[in-house]
């Protein structure tokens, strides 16, 4: 027989257990708590945002994010290309050449806040191969950066991606890093995504002829993961940026150099148009490899989500949930 004192923390208990079970069927299928699960990162650029794109007469279609954590994709971070501040002629930010203000962009604010509220970390990306955002920080920064700032407000993104790909200064890089964690705080994220060949030591044109180990040794904050401004590389294995057309050799190339792997992401092209793209099947088997081999394996962003699975036949979350799947399985 149970005392009334022993029902009473018995039901204390199963109540307790109960809110928990809640909590955890209403945090989303494809989420992870990235709080005490930071790596690996199962992440995906959404580049291809618009089909087509808003104008004067249409609201235009966009991409669907819902299906991320309507679904066990363990999605972990989804970054939005590109964010963007322009003068034609007059300063204004958008994000895939739409106004970051917008009504067409009611959406994706609804949806943010969603995935956020499921455990997703949600970025902006800004830079991207002929893109000049960072001459135009660079030249103008007291004028050009609040609108910068702006457009990360505007969705109340979690972080940053800088895609450098012109040749750019490492000072105005630094200064922008500073910037960010100065105005955003230490929880903000700040991300960089150079071609793999730039973390091998290469000085690249197409990672903006910076040196990734100075730089690196440069961005400091003590309140930062490692005291360190930028959290992580999403680097690009892919479209001849890489060292080896064996990505696991590729990545582990990289780590030999110094790099500590939980601050490497290895980015995979997600469908035939790039001729760095394999299977479904391979990639599964590249994360699985990675995972059993490197220590602290900082995890997997694909690029893009609009064609994610387009080439294996398959939904572009299922895309996402089988690289989450090698992951955390």
């Amino acid at each position: 027989m149970y005392s009334i004192f022993q029902k009473f923390i018995y039901v204390l208990l199963f109540s307790v257990g109960l809110v928990a079970a809640i909590s955890t069927s209403e945090k989303a299928l494809g989420s992870r708590d990235s709080a005490t699960e930071p790596i690996p990162r199962n992440a995906v650029y959404v580049a291809d945002i618009w089909h087509p794109e808003p104008n004067a007469t249409s609201n235009g279609s966009h991409i669907g994010l819902l299906d991320l954590i309507q679904n066990p994709t363990n999605i972990t971070h989804v970054i939005m290309f590109n964010l963007n501040v322009d003068y034609t002629p007059e300063i204004n930010t958008t994000l895939a050449s739409v106004d970051v203000h917008s009504p067409n962009y009611d959406w994706l604010r609804s949806d943010t806040k969603k995935l956020q509220a499921a455990g997703v970390k949600m970025m902006a990306s800004s830079g991207g191969y002929g893109n000049k955002v960072f001459d135009r920080l660079n030249a103008n920064f007291s004028d050009a950066y609040p609108h910068l700032l702006d457009g990360i407000k505007a969705f109340n993104f979690d972080g940053l991606d800088l895609d450098i790909e012109l040749p750019t200064d490492q000072d105005f890089v630094l200064k922008l890093l500073n910037s960010l964690y100065t105005d955003m705080g230490p929880d903000f994220i700040l991300t960089i995504a150079p071609v793999s060949q730039s973390l091998l030591g290469a000085v690249e044109s197409i990672s903006g002829n910076l040196n990734y180990t100075q730089l690196d040794s440069l961005a400091t904050a003590s309140d930062k993961p490692n005291g360190k401004l930028i959290d992580w590389y999403n680097g690009q294995f892919y479209a001849g940026g890489t060292p080896s057309d064996d990505q696991v050799t590729a990545y582990q190339q990289v780590i030999e150099t110094g790099w500590d792997p939980s601050r490497i992401v290895l980015g995979l092209t997600t469908d035939n148009t790039d001729s760095s793209w394999q299977p479904i099947a391979t990639y599964q088997a590249t994360a699985s490899t990675l995972k059993s081999k490197v220590d602290n394996f900082g995890g997997i962003v694909g690029y893009d989500y609009w064609n994610a699975g387009s080439s294996d036949k398959i939904p572009r979350w299922q895309w996402v949930e089988d690289i989450g799947q090698a992951l955390f399985s």
